[in-house]
């Protein structure tokens, strides 16, 4: 594998991220992760290198039918339809701290998906991720219905 400047290498990966694509990725569905029903992932690659970084479910219209049924039970049947605003904004800021709090994993990870040097990641996507959050965990007290 050639090295790419400021780019992370497989080698190099931190112990979080070398865990985290040793696994499969499966799809999120119904509050559980579950692989496709067609059985069929595709390989993701970084493209620094074109190396395969792992395995991703490959959803299709089944997936997809499943994961909008459990999301409409999950809003018309679960807490979060019924959570007051203020309550709402919490969960939102909460994620916005855990985004912020992993701000190295999630750069290295950027990175490794995108290509971009980890530097940048981190001090530009990661942050513009984080204040996104918290700008529409702002709304959530602002929204009237209208």
């Amino acid at each position: 594998m050639t090295r790419t400047a400021n780019v992370v290498e497989f080698a190099d990966l931190s112990p979080v991220l070398k865990s985290f694509i040793a696994t499969p990725r499966k799809l999120y569905i119904d509050g559980q992760w579950v692989p496709a029903a067609s059985g069929k992932t595709f390989s993701t690659i970084d493209p620094a290198t074109e190396q395969v970084i792992c395995e991703v479910a490959a959803g299709e219209r089944e997936d997809v039918d499943l994961a909008a049924k459990a999301a409409h039970k999950a809003f018309y049947e679960g807490p979060w339809s019924r959570m007051i605003p203020a309550a709402r904004e919490a969960v939102l800021l909460k994620w916005a701290d855990l985004v912020e709090a992993n701000a190295d994993s999630l750069a290295e990870l950027e990175s490794l998906d995108n290509g971009k040097p980890v530097f940048y990641a981190k001090i530009i996507d990661v942050p513009a991720a984080v204040q996104l959050i918290r700008y529409y965990a702002g709304w959530t007290t602002k929204i009237g219905g209208t």
